[in-house]
């Protein structure tokens, strides 16, 4: 997705008049805030789906006030295997508040069946956590050449005589309002930015890395916010882990955040401690301060921490260590396109990736955009004189 995708996608949503647009929250979220913070409308729309990954309350409730007046705003969910999209949950609804943080995943949609279970396969009572079992129409029979974890997840539905349930390996509950609410993840498989990712896949490849003693891979942050932060021991070279890890695994695999450990945190009882690892990983990032030396510097660290949802104590940090992704990359570039009106790319923004660099680069852009009006009032002046003709403007207008 380069910078001019907002743009291109909202002029082909007007184009061929969309009524349902579906996709995932880490493109509907930033583009709904384009279409908003530009005054721009989608007058054909009537439904807008969010799927694929978690949509936090807050934004969810954002796109209902800036939207809901003209466009019903669902949140969907399901698994590739129950034919996708199999529950809802509506803008209609009211009055139904998460305890998660996440929009609930809603009811079931026809033809499909939900089952929350306990470990004994009993239903569990309103408001209790289990895991999400899938049925009706919908499920697969089964993965192709894999008999073994078809078996271990395609099961016979307890409850209904002949038919056949998926168990997601998903915790929820219902809420006293007949919705369920997504908790999270039985296993280690985490969605991040939409794409469903294995932790312990990136853990096996770390652990195999020279100079990698152990390693463990978690989730940090929430939304479009959602990064990998993979801490290690042993005595590895940082930079060679990323160029062996860029080699092995997909890009969106691959940790935003790094930290070498000489043992990691344990429990009472002797187990990996992860609550000490996540406390770890949201402290503030540890390298002494540098304050800004300008106004622009100021205001790029605000417009840097708002995005990020830190406090940026270094104009030399870089936007992706601290981590920034590509979809808040595109939320930055439109708050830098909007704000200052300089001529810049998302590419741009890849290469100035600290705040020093950036406001060097916009206010050398800035200038620029100065010298070019100001060459462009004396040629006006001197055409309107009639010291110069039309056609020796006209050149001198095309070397600017």
């Amino acid at each position: 997705m380069n910078d001019s995708s907002f743009p291109s996608v909202h002029k082909l949503l007007l184009h061929h008049q969309v009524t349902l647009f579906e996709s995932t929250p880490a493109l509907i979220i930033p583009l709904m805030e384009y279409i908003y913070g530009n005054n721009l409308s989608l007058p054909d729309l009537q439904l807008l789906i969010l799927g694929s990954d978690k949509v936090s309350d807050q934004d969810f409730r954002q796109l209902v006030q800036r939207f809901g007046n003209h466009v019903e705003i669902v949140n969907s969910y399901g698994v590739t295997e129950a034919t996708i999209d199999s529950s809802y949950y509506s803008s209609k609804y009211s009055n139904i508040e998460s305890h998660y943080g996440n929009v609930p995943i809603g009811k079931p949609l026809p033809n499909s069946r939900y089952y929350i279970l306990d470990e004994e396969m009993e239903p569990v009572p309103v408001g209790v956590e289990g895991e999400l079992y899938i049925g009706g129409k919908g499920v697969a029979r089964g993965y192709l050449h894999n008999i073994e974890l078809t078996q271990e997840r395609f099961l016979p539905d307890p409850f209904l005589e002949g038919g056949r349930i998926y168990k997601t390996g998903d915790i929820a509950r219902w809420t006293e309002q007949e919705v369920v609410e997504f908790i999270g993840r039985e296993d280690g498989q985490v969605k991040v930015g939409g794409i469903r990712i294995e932790v312990g896949e990136i853990e096996s490849v770390l652990n195999r890395i020279e100079g990698v003693e152990a390693s463990v891979v978690l989730v940090i942050g929430d939304g479009i916010h959602k990064y990998l932060y993979a801490f290690y021991v042993g005595d590895a070279r940082l930079d060679n882990l990323k160029m062996e890890l860029a080699r092995r695994l997909p890009r969106a695999f691959v940790p935003t955040r790094f930290k070498c450990l000489k043992e990691f945190p344990l429990t009472l009882n002797g187990k990996l401690d992860r609550r000490a690892l996540l406390v770890l990983a949201r402290e503030e990032k540890e390298s002494l301060p540098v304050y800004p030396k300008t106004q622009l510097e100021s205001e790029l660290i605000e417009i840097w921490g708002s995005i990020l949802d830190i406090k940026i104590s270094s104009i030399h940090d870089s936007f992706f260590d601290l981590g920034g992704n590509s979809i808040l990359l595109l939320k930055l570039y439109n708050v830098i396109d909007n704000r200052y009106g300089v001529p810049i790319t998302v590419a741009d923004l890849f290469a100035q990736n600290t705040i020093h660099m950036l406001a060097h680069f916009i206010q050398v852009k800035s200038n620029q955009s100065l010298q070019i009006k100001d060459s462009l009032d004396v040629i006006m002046e001197e055409l309107r004189a009639g010291k110069i003709t039309t056609t020796a403007a006209e050149q001198r207008i095309s070397n600017l």
